[in-house]
């Protein structure tokens, strides 16, 4: 099993360098930073919250951003890698990875709780653009899924920031404990 893990940390190393590399041959569109508090982590913490209020954490402890794990900015970064491909400027990177990070929420819950957390997000998108969301959501979900199936960190916050050269992304996280 060693060899295994040790072929994921390798692949995962090299697609870091790929998007690296990716980032330096497609100069971001420079943007102003974001501002706290913007509708970005609303969206997010509103489908939190949501969740909370459905019972969907309910009887679990949880730890944010919880130590000696990997960053969830990485594993958030390596599951878009994808999409990344489709975007042009640092607003739309942001966009993604709130599109993203309801797609990873959504995968770690269950019947009613992800059909509501789900429910939560069409509310929230433009009709024209709902039927082609609802299809990268899918996508994202399966993805999570098959290849991401170890964490099982919830996405709180996501903050994406134009570094004139690419972007930063820095990610809240909650592990959630065993149940009581």
């Amino acid at each position: 099993m060693s060899q295994k893990h040790s072929k994921s940390q390798q692949r995962r190393q090299e697609d870091k360098a790929r998007r690296r590399k990716h980032r330096l041959e497609h100069q971001m569109t420079p943007v102003r930073p974001r501002r706290a508090g913007d509708e970005t982590d609303l969206l997010l913490m509103k489908a939190f919250d949501d969740m909370q209020a459905r019972g969907a954490l309910a009887g679990m402890p949880t730890e944010f951003n919880p130590p000696g794990q990997e960053k969830m900015s990485e594993i958030l970064q390596e599951f878009v890698e994808p999409y990344l491909q489709y975007t042009e400027n640092v607003p739309q990177v942001e966009k993604l990875m709130v599109v993203a990070s309801v797609a990873w929420n959504a995968a770690l819950m269950e019947g009613d709780n992800r059909a509501s957390l789900l429910q939560g997000m069409r509310e929230s998108i433009p009709p024209d653009a709902l039927d082609d969301t609802l299809a990268i959501i899918d996508g994202m979900i399966k993805r999570k899924l098959k290849h991401f199936a170890a964490y099982r960190r919830f996405v709180v916050s996501v903050q994406v920031t134009d570094t004139g050269d690419g972007f930063h992304l820095a990610v809240a996280s909650l592990e959630p404990g065993p149940t009581a």
